[in-house]
Protein backbone atom coordinates (compact mmCIF):
# COMPACT_ATOMS: atom_id res chain seq x y z
CA UNK A 1 0.00 0.00 0.00
CA UNK A 2 1.46 3.38 -1.07
CA UNK A 3 2.11 6.33 1.19
CA UNK A 4 -1.01 8.25 0.02
CA UNK A 5 -3.36 5.38 -0.79
CA UNK A 6 -6.80 5.17 0.89
CA UNK A 7 -7.63 2.02 2.83
CA UNK A 8 -10.24 -0.14 1.04
CA UNK A 9 -12.66 -0.09 3.99
CA UNK A 10 -12.79 3.73 3.84
CA UNK A 11 -13.65 3.73 0.14
CA UNK A 12 -16.31 1.10 0.72
CA UNK A 13 -17.89 3.22 3.48
CA UNK A 14 -17.96 6.34 1.27
CA UNK A 15 -19.52 4.49 -1.66
CA UNK A 16 -22.14 2.92 0.60
CA UNK A 17 -23.07 6.36 1.94
CA UNK A 18 -23.40 7.77 -1.61
CA UNK A 19 -25.56 4.84 -2.73
CA UNK A 20 -27.87 5.24 0.25
CA UNK A 21 -28.33 8.98 -0.35
CA UNK A 22 -28.95 8.45 -4.05
CA UNK A 23 -31.48 5.74 -3.33
CA UNK A 24 -33.19 7.96 -0.73
CA UNK A 25 -33.33 10.91 -3.15
CA UNK A 26 -34.74 8.71 -5.92
CA UNK A 27 -37.35 7.24 -3.60
CA UNK A 28 -38.32 10.70 -2.39
CA UNK A 29 -38.64 11.90 -5.99
CA UNK A 30 -40.78 8.95 -6.99
CA UNK A 31 -43.03 9.15 -3.95
CA UNK A 32 -43.25 12.98 -3.75
CA UNK A 33 -46.69 14.29 -4.74
CA UNK A 34 -47.02 16.12 -8.06
CA UNK A 35 -45.86 19.75 -8.10
CA UNK A 36 -44.24 19.38 -4.67
CA UNK A 37 -40.48 19.76 -4.33
CA UNK A 38 -38.38 19.22 -1.24
CA UNK A 39 -35.85 22.01 -0.82
CA UNK A 40 -32.32 21.57 0.57
CA UNK A 41 -33.46 23.45 3.68
CA UNK A 42 -36.00 20.72 4.37
CA UNK A 43 -39.04 22.84 3.43
CA UNK A 44 -41.56 21.76 0.79
CA UNK A 45 -42.26 23.98 -2.24
CA UNK A 46 -45.74 23.70 -3.78
CA UNK A 47 -46.41 25.01 -7.31
CA UNK A 48 -49.62 25.33 -9.29
CA UNK A 49 -50.11 26.30 -12.94
CA UNK A 50 -52.95 28.80 -13.38
CA UNK A 51 -53.22 29.99 -16.97
CA UNK A 52 -49.92 31.61 -17.85
CA UNK A 53 -48.85 32.11 -14.23
CA UNK A 54 -47.27 29.60 -11.85
CA UNK A 55 -47.83 30.64 -8.22
CA UNK A 56 -45.78 28.85 -5.57
CA UNK A 57 -45.42 28.76 -1.80
CA UNK A 58 -43.13 26.93 0.63
CA UNK A 59 -44.25 25.08 3.78
CA UNK A 60 -42.56 23.36 6.68
CA UNK A 61 -44.56 20.16 6.27
CA UNK A 62 -45.52 18.06 3.27
CA UNK A 63 -49.15 17.93 4.38
CA UNK A 64 -49.49 21.74 4.36
CA UNK A 65 -47.92 21.96 0.91
CA UNK A 66 -50.29 19.36 -0.54
CA UNK A 67 -53.33 21.05 1.05
CA UNK A 68 -52.37 24.44 -0.42
CA UNK A 69 -51.76 22.92 -3.85
CA UNK A 70 -55.15 21.19 -3.89
CA UNK A 71 -56.91 24.36 -2.73
CA UNK A 72 -55.33 26.42 -5.52
CA UNK A 73 -56.35 23.81 -8.09
CA UNK A 74 -59.97 23.94 -6.92
CA UNK A 75 -60.01 27.74 -7.06
CA UNK A 76 -58.48 27.75 -10.55
CA UNK A 77 -61.11 25.32 -11.84
CA UNK A 78 -63.93 27.32 -10.25
CA UNK A 79 -62.63 30.55 -11.78
CA UNK A 80 -62.36 28.90 -15.17
CA UNK A 81 -65.96 27.70 -15.02
CA UNK A 82 -67.23 31.15 -13.98
CA UNK A 83 -67.80 34.01 -16.37
CA UNK A 84 -65.33 36.83 -15.91
CA UNK A 85 -68.22 39.05 -14.82
CA UNK A 86 -68.71 36.81 -11.81
CA UNK A 87 -65.02 36.90 -10.87
CA UNK A 88 -64.37 40.67 -10.82
CA UNK A 89 -66.36 43.15 -8.75
CA UNK A 90 -67.46 46.66 -9.62
CA UNK A 91 -64.89 47.97 -7.12
CA UNK A 92 -62.10 46.21 -9.02
CA UNK A 93 -63.33 47.68 -12.31
CA UNK A 94 -63.36 51.23 -10.92
CA UNK A 95 -59.91 50.79 -9.41
CA UNK A 96 -58.51 49.35 -12.64
CA UNK A 97 -59.92 52.29 -14.62
CA UNK A 98 -58.43 54.70 -12.06
CA UNK A 99 -54.98 53.12 -12.33
CA UNK A 100 -54.71 52.25 -16.02
CA UNK A 101 -57.09 54.25 -18.21
CA UNK A 102 -57.69 57.60 -16.49
CA UNK A 103 -53.96 58.56 -16.63
CA UNK A 104 -54.16 58.42 -20.44
CA UNK A 105 -56.86 61.10 -20.64
CA UNK A 106 -56.57 64.88 -20.56
CA UNK A 107 -59.00 65.03 -17.65
CA UNK A 108 -56.93 62.64 -15.54
CA UNK A 109 -57.28 64.55 -12.29
CA UNK A 110 -61.08 64.88 -12.47
CA UNK A 111 -61.58 61.24 -13.50
CA UNK A 112 -59.36 59.92 -10.73
CA UNK A 113 -61.07 62.13 -8.15
CA UNK A 114 -64.49 60.92 -9.26
CA UNK A 115 -63.31 57.30 -9.23
CA UNK A 116 -62.24 57.86 -5.63
CA UNK A 117 -65.73 59.17 -4.84
CA UNK A 118 -67.30 56.15 -6.57
CA UNK A 119 -65.20 53.80 -4.42
CA UNK A 120 -66.66 55.42 -1.29
CA UNK A 121 -70.26 55.60 -2.52
CA UNK A 122 -72.50 53.36 -0.43
CA UNK A 123 -75.25 53.33 -3.08
CA UNK A 124 -73.06 51.68 -5.71
CA UNK A 125 -72.91 47.84 -5.49
CA UNK A 126 -69.13 47.85 -5.16
CA UNK A 127 -68.82 44.31 -3.79
CA UNK A 128 -71.18 42.82 -6.38
CA UNK A 129 -69.64 40.99 -9.37
CA UNK A 130 -69.68 43.45 -12.23
CA UNK A 131 -71.58 41.00 -14.41
CA UNK A 132 -74.48 41.15 -11.96
CA UNK A 133 -74.76 44.94 -11.81
CA UNK A 134 -78.02 45.94 -13.50
CA UNK A 135 -79.57 49.14 -14.71
CA UNK A 136 -81.71 49.15 -11.56
CA UNK A 137 -78.61 49.51 -9.38
CA UNK A 138 -77.37 52.42 -11.48
CA UNK A 139 -80.83 54.00 -11.60
CA UNK A 140 -81.10 54.07 -7.81
CA UNK A 141 -77.67 55.71 -7.62
CA UNK A 142 -78.67 58.26 -10.30
CA UNK A 143 -81.86 59.23 -8.44
CA UNK A 144 -79.92 59.90 -5.26
CA UNK A 145 -77.28 61.98 -7.09
CA UNK A 146 -79.98 64.05 -8.78
CA UNK A 147 -81.14 65.14 -5.33
CA UNK A 148 -77.61 66.23 -4.39
CA UNK A 149 -76.00 67.86 -7.44
CA UNK A 150 -77.01 69.56 -10.66
CA UNK A 151 -78.19 67.62 -13.73
CA UNK A 152 -75.00 68.58 -15.55
CA UNK A 153 -72.88 67.02 -12.78
CA UNK A 154 -74.97 63.84 -12.83
CA UNK A 155 -74.53 63.57 -16.60
CA UNK A 156 -70.75 63.91 -16.27
CA UNK A 157 -70.60 61.27 -13.54
CA UNK A 158 -72.84 58.93 -15.55
CA UNK A 159 -70.57 59.41 -18.54
CA UNK A 160 -67.55 58.37 -16.47
CA UNK A 161 -69.39 55.38 -15.00
CA UNK A 162 -70.40 54.40 -18.52
CA UNK A 163 -66.77 54.59 -19.63
CA UNK A 164 -65.82 52.19 -16.83
CA UNK A 165 -68.44 49.65 -17.92
CA UNK A 166 -67.43 50.10 -21.55
CA UNK A 167 -63.80 49.40 -20.72
CA UNK A 168 -64.85 46.31 -18.76
CA UNK A 169 -66.80 45.05 -21.78
CA UNK A 170 -64.63 46.12 -24.70
CA UNK A 171 -61.08 46.13 -23.34
CA UNK A 172 -61.03 43.66 -20.44
CA UNK A 173 -63.80 41.29 -21.66
CA UNK A 174 -65.25 41.08 -18.15
CA UNK A 175 -68.84 41.61 -19.26
CA UNK A 176 -70.75 41.27 -22.52
CA UNK A 177 -72.75 44.49 -22.29
CA UNK A 178 -72.99 47.61 -20.18
CA UNK A 179 -75.95 48.20 -17.81
CA UNK A 180 -75.82 51.92 -18.58
CA UNK A 181 -77.88 51.40 -21.75
CA UNK A 182 -81.01 51.03 -19.67
CA UNK A 183 -80.46 54.19 -17.60
CA UNK A 184 -81.81 57.50 -18.83
CA UNK A 185 -79.57 60.47 -17.98
CA UNK A 186 -81.06 63.73 -16.70
CA UNK A 187 -82.22 66.23 -19.26
CA UNK A 188 -79.31 68.27 -20.51
CA UNK A 189 -79.37 71.80 -19.12
CA UNK A 190 -79.56 74.66 -21.60
CA UNK A 191 -76.24 75.92 -22.84
CA UNK A 192 -74.63 78.79 -20.99
CA UNK A 193 -75.05 82.12 -22.77
CA UNK A 194 -73.74 84.42 -20.06
CA UNK A 195 -71.86 87.44 -21.35
CA UNK A 196 -69.61 89.33 -18.97
CA UNK A 197 -70.55 92.97 -18.80
CA UNK A 198 -67.99 95.75 -18.86
CA UNK A 199 -68.53 96.59 -15.14
CA UNK A 200 -68.03 92.91 -14.26
CA UNK A 201 -64.82 92.73 -16.26
CA UNK A 202 -63.45 95.90 -14.65
CA UNK A 203 -64.37 94.67 -11.17
CA UNK A 204 -62.64 91.32 -11.77
CA UNK A 205 -59.51 93.01 -13.11
CA UNK A 206 -59.36 95.24 -10.03
CA UNK A 207 -59.86 92.25 -7.72
CA UNK A 208 -57.08 90.37 -9.51
CA UNK A 209 -54.72 93.33 -9.11
CA UNK A 210 -54.33 93.95 -12.82
CA UNK A 211 -51.85 96.59 -13.98
CA UNK A 212 -50.80 97.27 -17.57
CA UNK A 213 -47.30 95.97 -16.95
CA UNK A 214 -45.43 92.73 -16.52
CA UNK A 215 -47.36 90.66 -13.94
CA UNK A 216 -45.85 90.42 -10.48
CA UNK A 217 -48.25 87.85 -9.00
CA UNK A 218 -50.23 84.83 -10.11
CA UNK A 219 -53.44 86.84 -9.69
CA UNK A 220 -52.18 89.28 -12.30
CA UNK A 221 -51.38 86.30 -14.55
CA UNK A 222 -55.03 85.26 -14.28
CA UNK A 223 -56.07 88.82 -15.11
CA UNK A 224 -54.00 88.72 -18.30
CA UNK A 225 -55.52 85.35 -19.16
CA UNK A 226 -58.98 86.90 -18.80
CA UNK A 227 -58.08 89.72 -21.16
CA UNK A 228 -56.59 87.32 -23.73
CA UNK A 229 -59.68 85.12 -23.53
CA UNK A 230 -61.90 88.13 -24.17
CA UNK A 231 -59.77 89.15 -27.16
CA UNK A 232 -59.38 85.71 -28.76
CA UNK A 233 -62.00 83.33 -27.36
CA UNK A 234 -59.36 80.84 -26.26
CA UNK A 235 -60.25 78.29 -23.61
CA UNK A 236 -58.51 78.41 -20.24
CA UNK A 237 -56.91 74.99 -20.83
CA UNK A 238 -55.57 76.17 -24.19
CA UNK A 239 -53.94 79.20 -22.59
CA UNK A 240 -52.52 77.14 -19.72
CA UNK A 241 -50.86 74.81 -22.21
CA UNK A 242 -49.71 77.49 -24.66
CA UNK A 243 -45.97 77.18 -25.35
CA UNK A 244 -43.74 80.02 -26.46
CA UNK A 245 -42.68 77.97 -29.49
CA UNK A 246 -46.24 78.22 -30.77
CA UNK A 247 -46.54 82.00 -30.39
CA UNK A 248 -46.15 84.01 -33.60
CA UNK A 249 -46.52 87.67 -34.39
CA UNK A 250 -50.11 87.63 -35.57
CA UNK A 251 -51.40 84.28 -34.33
CA UNK A 252 -50.79 81.40 -31.93
CA UNK A 253 -50.84 77.74 -32.84
CA UNK A 254 -52.75 75.24 -30.68
CA UNK A 255 -51.43 71.75 -31.62
CA UNK A 256 -54.15 69.98 -29.65
CA UNK A 257 -57.44 71.45 -28.55
CA UNK A 258 -60.38 70.10 -26.56
CA UNK A 259 -61.80 68.58 -29.74
CA UNK A 260 -58.48 66.91 -30.55
CA UNK A 261 -57.76 69.08 -33.60
CA UNK A 262 -55.01 71.60 -34.18
CA UNK A 263 -56.11 75.21 -34.55
CA UNK A 264 -54.54 78.59 -35.28
CA UNK A 265 -55.94 81.49 -33.30
CA UNK A 266 -55.40 84.98 -34.74
CA UNK A 267 -54.13 87.67 -32.40
CA UNK A 268 -55.92 91.00 -32.76
CA UNK A 269 -53.71 94.03 -32.33
CA UNK A 270 -54.79 94.60 -28.70
CA UNK A 271 -54.15 90.97 -27.78
CA UNK A 272 -50.45 90.97 -28.71
CA UNK A 273 -49.23 93.19 -25.82
CA UNK A 274 -50.96 90.84 -23.37
CA UNK A 275 -48.75 87.96 -24.47
CA UNK A 276 -45.63 90.13 -24.63
CA UNK A 277 -46.12 91.16 -20.99
CA UNK A 278 -45.76 87.47 -20.01
CA UNK A 279 -42.25 87.10 -21.37
CA UNK A 280 -39.77 86.20 -18.66
CA UNK A 281 -42.19 84.31 -16.43
CA UNK A 282 -41.41 80.94 -17.93
CA UNK A 283 -39.13 79.63 -20.65
CA UNK A 284 -41.63 77.03 -21.80
CA UNK A 285 -45.19 78.23 -21.24
CA UNK A 286 -46.78 81.62 -21.72
CA UNK A 287 -49.01 81.23 -18.67
CA UNK A 288 -47.22 78.97 -16.12
CA UNK A 289 -50.26 78.18 -14.01
CA UNK A 290 -52.34 75.08 -13.36
CA UNK A 291 -56.09 74.82 -13.80
CA UNK A 292 -56.53 74.32 -10.05
CA UNK A 293 -54.56 77.46 -9.14
CA UNK A 294 -56.27 79.52 -11.79
CA UNK A 295 -59.71 78.40 -10.61
CA UNK A 296 -58.90 79.11 -6.95
CA UNK A 297 -57.57 82.61 -7.71
CA UNK A 298 -60.57 83.34 -9.92
CA UNK A 299 -63.06 82.32 -7.24
CA UNK A 300 -61.24 84.32 -4.57
CA UNK A 301 -61.19 87.44 -6.77
CA UNK A 302 -64.86 87.03 -7.62
CA UNK A 303 -65.70 86.83 -3.93
CA UNK A 304 -63.64 89.99 -3.21
CA UNK A 305 -65.50 91.77 -6.00
CA UNK A 306 -68.80 90.58 -4.44
CA UNK A 307 -69.91 89.08 -7.74
CA UNK A 308 -71.43 85.72 -8.67
CA UNK A 309 -73.23 83.86 -11.44
CA UNK A 310 -70.40 83.57 -13.96
CA UNK A 311 -67.24 81.52 -14.46
CA UNK A 312 -63.94 82.03 -16.23
CA UNK A 313 -65.23 79.94 -19.13
CA UNK A 314 -67.97 82.52 -19.74
CA UNK A 315 -65.24 84.78 -21.10
CA UNK A 316 -65.22 82.53 -24.19
CA UNK A 317 -68.88 83.26 -24.95
CA UNK A 318 -68.28 86.92 -24.12
CA UNK A 319 -65.48 87.01 -26.71
CA UNK A 320 -67.81 85.57 -29.32
CA UNK A 321 -70.29 88.37 -28.75
CA UNK A 322 -67.77 91.20 -28.63
CA UNK A 323 -67.40 93.30 -31.74
CA UNK A 324 -63.85 92.60 -33.06
CA UNK A 325 -61.45 95.50 -33.31
CA UNK A 326 -60.59 96.49 -36.89
CA UNK A 327 -57.19 95.14 -37.92
CA UNK A 328 -56.31 95.21 -41.61
CA UNK A 329 -53.56 92.58 -41.41
CA UNK A 330 -55.76 90.25 -39.36
CA UNK A 331 -58.70 90.67 -41.75
CA UNK A 332 -56.57 90.03 -44.85
CA UNK A 333 -54.90 86.91 -43.45
CA UNK A 334 -57.96 85.37 -41.77
CA UNK A 335 -61.08 86.68 -43.50
CA UNK A 336 -63.29 84.15 -41.65
CA UNK A 337 -61.23 83.80 -38.50
CA UNK A 338 -64.24 83.98 -36.21
CA UNK A 339 -65.78 80.80 -37.58
CA UNK A 340 -62.86 78.78 -38.96
CA UNK A 341 -60.05 79.42 -36.51
CA UNK A 342 -61.51 80.25 -33.13
CA UNK A 343 -64.07 77.48 -33.35
CA UNK A 344 -67.34 79.45 -33.32
CA UNK A 345 -69.23 81.88 -35.56
CA UNK A 346 -69.29 85.53 -34.69
CA UNK A 347 -72.42 86.84 -32.99
CA UNK A 348 -74.62 89.14 -34.95
CA UNK A 349 -73.80 92.74 -34.26
CA UNK A 350 -76.23 94.19 -31.86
Amino acid sequence: MGRHSVPPFVLSSVFDRIRRRAASALLTFLLMPENITKLPSGAYLAQVTVGKSRPSKSFDSLREAVAWRDQQRVLAKATKRKALGDVHTLRQAIQKYHDEIAPEHKGTRWEQLRCGVFLRDIDLPLTLPIGRVTDEHVDRWRERRESEVSPASVRREMSLLGSIFTAAARDWKWIHDTPMKGVKPPTAPPGRDIVLTRPQIKAMLRALGYRRRRPESMSEVVANMLLLALRTGMRSGEMEGLAWDHVHTAYVCLPKTKNGDARDVPLPRKARPIIERMRGWSQDRVFPITAQSRDALWRAARARAKLSGFTFHDSRHSARCRRPSPDAQWSRRWPSAGARLTGFPRCAAG
